[in-house]
């Protein structure tokens, strides 16, 4: 907190009745409204802000931070908005307002703070412009929620000022001291609100009555005023009644803002034609015996000096408009949109550039494990930005022209402020990030919010990772070969070992527990660790990756052992639902995978966090592809009603869309660029699961069900594309292009992945139904015929996708895009997880299908309940 001394710099060049006359006039003023959040401790608020102590849980923010002797609300106060809208022009002071004016807001309540340049020394909207543009912005978000109590803090408004009209009181001392605490805390405001308005600066076809007009009087006139030196003016600064003796004497005397002509504030221009150049030369004039008095010309100001400073050259703006864009940083891109309202694209855009830049910044320090390292170059390179900025001096608050002690300038202030400020968030990125993201929250509480910022907010690659994707476009065509083929071969190997009899004891069955067993369960849980790598940003080695390899194996033996020996211990083969306890044991081992994380990332608490976020998406996958969807493959199979049935397959859509969604979710954790992941394993569970789902001869109902299912996600995707080019809004173009690419890179990764996984299925089917088909559920009970039809059924469905697959790649490229070249780069940049991922999403669901590992989706397992039954393929048993 700045103490008192050197607080008053903040207002020294320009605040002349009060609030920041320099830093309003001068530039505009940004304020973070303390927020109704219950998420911040005295820790949260960067240094200069933190008075006082902190309330019960229970409280908001601004009420915890009430606390007598210097909180922030003992000396900033909140206006209602009701009572905004309301207010006559030109705006009253804030200690002219009853106190029913103001408020605390509460934890479902809304702050909102303005930030604007100061057009005169003693108001900063003689005109009333300003009042009409918030009241619009307002209404507003008084329609957006209607529930909620709008609190505005609006600093001529909040801060208690000095007199500017004929017959307001002086501030009393116990407001003057409030005021310069105030100075010190403003900046807060604007970092906790809810919203933060930036108007823009414009003096074009603003008039005040009198400005500027010339007047003479004779300079006797000004025997009873204060003339002071504000800038590269002499102004009346004080009109007195007494001579400036009893002043001097410090005796009492009366105040007033007007004597006969002389009005405060007035510019004195000339003696006799004479420009004036000192006090000493007036002085002269006033004492001086002359037959003729001198004349004086003045120049009429009844709002005090104009500053004509532009709003982004002045040192306050930018400093306000920094603090914002760094809130903006720590929140995804769509929200921090949403959370600056201005009446200037060229402000929003600036504000966004910086914010973004910030963002990447903080992003690469996590994915590098480095602590403030180019956060730290940015944020120091906003403050020298800070250094090109203008400051004016123009202040003339009593307090200040009348002190003896040196004031420090604005520059000093401001720059005093924001090296504290950039020195905190250097510290302190990661625990406000999570702060402010935890805060934007409540304002999207409504259903229709939720599902809007779901359906309408796209994230976007980072810098990096479109570089990385266009650079890898010309990959090996021998990369997409393997990602074809080795997800066919693996099934095949599993399906066509040399089982014996499942009705043989299990210590008999070797080729499953040395080949079949292992190698499934090796493949599944190698996904687990790429997928872990590619989210938490790990870089791999090829010593990395062999030690990944070896996790599998020791995860498949230990896994296999267990099995094993729960098979013979009870006496079962093959054992019930296998490999849903492989999937729960997998989960187990997850922890394991902390051994393999360098050292020199362990100890990283910003890793630490990324990597729990991204264990939490490795145990999401489990539970969903592994078990969650298994048991929907099982209720499909005990209904009978195709009503019914076609209900169940629309939660094999909602499982996927909400894996998406927590995806979504993790991603804003760990990064957009990890999203890709996510969207491919969800994709490729889900594809690969409804190939078996009408591998088992479902109607055409559900056929076209299906069907619609993916076209309506593939046109949801096109619109979005098209909704982006559609808007226009003036943001980076660097921005827009990275999230254009995120949308395609999700449409080309969906599109590939229909296509490939239906044709992989296919060519599994043919050659197990000539091979070995009686250890496969879905191909032994079925006639030639049932099969000719789920292989029409199949073809059918290749070939919609294909066509859907040829009309997005039209899409694309009538739009610009070069979709084979980015889904090569994709491919190249995310290989590993996804290889890994297809890999194990194509032996997992196999496997389910694989006689030995007991996944009976009827529920009925007759080779357990029934002693009698023979086997007679698949898992179709007899019961004599």
């Amino acid at each position: 907190l700045l103490p008192v001394p050197f607080a008053p710099g903040r207002g020294a060049p320009m605040c002349v009745g009060g609030t920041m006359a320099d830093h309003n006039s001068e530039e505009e003023v940004v304020h973070d409204a303390d927020l109704p959040w219950t998420v911040y401790d005295v820790d949260a608020l960067p240094p200069m802000g933190r008075s006082g102590s902190w309330f019960s849980a229970g409280q908001s923010i601004v009420q915890q931070h009430v606390v007598a002797g210097g909180g922030m609300l003992e000396n900033i106060k909140l206006v209602r908005a009701d009572v905004f809208q309301a207010l006559q022009v030109p705006l009253p002071r804030s200690q002219d307002l009853l106190s029913s004016a103001f408020g605390t807001p509460r934890s479902q309540d809304l702050v909102v703070a303005v930030s604007h340049a100061w057009r005169n020394q003693t108001h900063p909207d003689p005109s009333g412009r300003k009042h009409s543009e918030i009241c619009v912005f307002v209404e507003n978000l008084q329609r957006k929620f209607e529930d909620r109590t709008i609190f505005i803090f609006f600093d001529f408004l909040s801060i208690s000022q000095r007199p500017f009209q004929v017959g307001q009181e002086e501030r009393t001392a116990e407001e003057t001291e409030r005021f310069f605490a105030a100075l010190g805390q403003m900046h807060n405001m604007y970092f906790l609100a809810d919203y933060v308005i930036h108007l823009g600066f414009e003096l074009d076809g603003e008039l005040i009555q009198g400005e500027g007009d010339q007047y003479i009087v004779p300079v006797l006139m000004l025997r009873n005023v204060v003339v002071s030196q504000v800038g590269d003016w002499w102004q009346i600064t004080q009109i007195e009644e007494g001579d400036r003796q009893s002043r001097r004497n410090g005796q009492s005397r009366r105040e007033s803002p007007m004597t006969d002509e002389v009005s405060l504030f007035d510019r004195v221009v000339s003696v006799d034609g004479r420009e004036l150049e000192s006090l000493e030369h007036l002085q002269q004039d006033l004492e001086g015996a002359r037959p003729i008095p001198a004349l004086c010309a003045l120049q009429r100001y009844p709002f005090g000096r104009v500053n004509r400073i532009p709003a982004d050259e002045r040192g306050w703006v930018f400093l306000e408009r920094f603090i914002t864009a760094a809130k903006c940083a720590m929140l995804l891109r769509d929200q921090a949109v949403g959370i600056i309202i201005t009446d200037s694209p060229a402000t929003e855009q600036q504000i966004l550039t910086i914010a973004e830049r910030l963002r990447g910044a903080a992003q690469h320090n996590v994915e590098n494990g480095s602590q403030g390292d180019l956060l730290a170059k940015e944020l120091d390179a906003c403050f020298s930005m800070l250094e090109t900025k203008r400051f004016s001096a123009a202040s003339t608050d009593k307090r200040l022209l009348d002190s003896d002690q040196a004031i420090n300038p604005d520059s000093v202030v401001v720059k005093a402020i924001m090296q504290e400020f950039t020195h905190f968030l250097g510290e302190h990125w990661n625990t406000e990030e999570a702060k402010q993201r935890h805060q934007a929250k409540r304002l999207g509480a409504t259903a229709l919010q939720v599902a809007t910022d779901y359906f309408l907010s796209w994230d976007s690659f980072s810098e990096a990772r479109l570089a990385e994707i266009e650079a890898a476009s010309t990959l090996d065509p021998a990369v997409f070969f393997l990602l074809l083929v080795v997800p066919i071969v693996l099934p095949l190997a599993l399906c066509l070992a040399p089982y014996l009899d499942p009705s043989l004891p299990p210590q008999r069955q070797g080729w499953f527990w040395l080949l079949g067993m292992p190698l499934a369960v090796f493949t599944v849980n190698l996904m687990f660790p790429f997928f872990l790598a590619a989210t938490v940003g790990m870089q791999l080695s090829r010593s990395a990756i062999a030690e990944l390899f070896a996790y599998a194996s020791g995860v498949a033996v230990l896994t296999t052992l267990v099995i094993f020996c729960l098979s013979w211990g009870l006496g079962m083969f093959p054992m019930p639902c296998a490999p849903l306890i492989a999937a729960s044991l997998a989960m187990g081992a997850m922890p394991l995978l902390w051994l393999y994380v360098p050292f020199s990332q362990r100890g990283i608490a910003a890793f630490r966090r990324r990597a729990v976020d991204a264990m939490l998406g490795v145990i999401l996958l489990i539970v969903v592809s592994g078990i969650a969807l298994p048991l929907v493959n099982t209720l499909l199979v005990s209904i009978e009603s195709e009503a019914l049935q076609a209900l169940i397959l629309l939660c094999y859509v909602i499982i996927k869309l909400g894996f998406e969604r927590v995806g979504r979710y993790l991603a804003s954790r760990l990064g957009a660029d990890a999203m890709p992941c996510f969207i491919w394993v969800a994709s490729y569970s889900y594809e690969i699961n409804l190939c078996h789902v009408l591998a088992k001869g479902f109607s055409w109902v559900h056929f076209v069900e299906l069907i619609a299912f993916d076209a309506i996600e593939n046109g949801y995707h096109m619109w979005s594309l098209r909704r982006q080019w559609g808007e226009k809004r003036d943001v980076a173009d660097a921005e827009d292009r990275r999230r254009q690419y995120f949308i395609v890179a999700e449409l080309l990764i969906r599109e590939f992945i229909e296509v490939v996984v239906v044709l992989s299925f296919l060519v599994d089917v043919a050659i197990l139904r000539v091979v070995q088909p009686e250890f496969v559920t879905f191909l032994c009970p079925i006639s030639d015929a049932e099969f000719q039809t789920m292989v029409l059924l199949l073809l059918l469905d290749l070939g919609v996708e294909l066509l859907m697959a040829l009309s997005t790649y039209w899409f694309l490229v009538r739009h610009g895009f070069s979709p084979l070249r980015t889904l090569r780069g994709l491919v190249a940049s995310y290989f590993p997880v996804f290889f890994a991922c297809a890999c194990s999403g194509s032996m997992y669901y196999m496997a389910c299908q694989v006689t030995q590992f007991g996944m009976d989706y009827s529920f009925q397992f007759l080779w357990v309940t029934e002693a009698s039954s023979r086997w007679r393929c698949g898992l179709t048993w007899e019961v004599p």
